[in-house]
């Protein structure tokens, strides 16, 4: 089983806790929900399988709602949508944790368990969060990104950097680069949530790619290598680079 399943599968027995807590038991008419951004990625629908299949066990029902891509004023609709259902309890992570502190706190305020996990909310009236420490986490890639390089090249980045808990990340790389100078973050890529991203790591060793408005991505191939520039979905950038990270 994943890390990402396990971790919605944990969620929603943390979500139960405080209930059963109360002394009032669970029953079959209960409903929770698993609220996300961007949840057509890999991780996002394995962890909605872990969020389901834990559902199934404890004989409750459950949904798992959000925009496909990483959209926060959608996600917060979508939150806003659920709170009308009044739902037992409700799991969410947090793509703009300031945007979603006031539902949060209403959802609360109406007798609603609020649990956020994977990115947080810490400002709000949320029971509890379950997830990583991001910060750390990145301190830790940082760390071993370093050892990786010897201690000397160019990194680029791939991220979302307008998402909380990645920013957290990112920031824990770069703390933890500044105690190895010779190894430098020289750019960082949006890859504005979508997986495919990952495909441009495998065309080159001296660009990086910026995305330009398509609806499709070519596969990462010898055919796609050897099509005009003008045939790609991605921008070359001429940057030199030794090393990526995944923020």
């Amino acid at each position: 089983m994943s890390n990402s399943k396990i971790l919605a599968y944990v969620c929603l027995l943390g979500l139960l806790f405080p209930i059963l807590n109360c002394g009032t038991g669970h029953e079959a008419e209960e409903k929770y929900f698993l609220v996300a951004s961007n949840i057509q990625v890999p991780y996002w629908q394995t962890a909605g399988a872990g969020f389901s299949q834990a559902a199934k066990d404890l004989k409750v029902r459950a949904e798992f709602v959000g925009p496909d891509t990483f959209d926060p004023k959608a996600q917060q609709q979508a939150f806003q949508k659920v709170v009308t259902q009044k739902p037992t309890g409700i799991l969410v992570s947090s793509a703009d944790p300031q945007l979603m502190k006031e539902d949060i706190d209403k959802a609360i305020a109406a007798g609603i368990a609020v649990v956020t996990m994977d990115s947080d909310a810490p400002t709000s009236k949320r029971l509890f969060f379950i997830g990583t420490n991001n910060y750390q986490a990145g301190v830790t890639g940082g760390q071993r990104l370093a050892k990786e390089l010897h201690g000397k090249g160019n990194v680029v980045v791939f991220t979302m950097p307008e998402q909380a808990n990645l920013q957290e990340r990112l920031r824990g790389y770069r703390d933890a680069l500044e105690s190895t100078p010779q190894v430098k973050i020289v750019r960082v890529v949006d890859i504005k949530g979508d997986p495919r991203a990952k495909n441009v790591t495998r065309w080159t060793g001296s660009c990086v790619w910026k995305p330009r408005a398509a609806k499709k991505w070519p596969p990462c191939s010898a055919t796609t290598r050897s099509r005009t520039r003008s045939s790609w979905l991605w921008t070359p950038i001429p940057t030199p680079w030794n090393g990526c990270a995944a923020a």
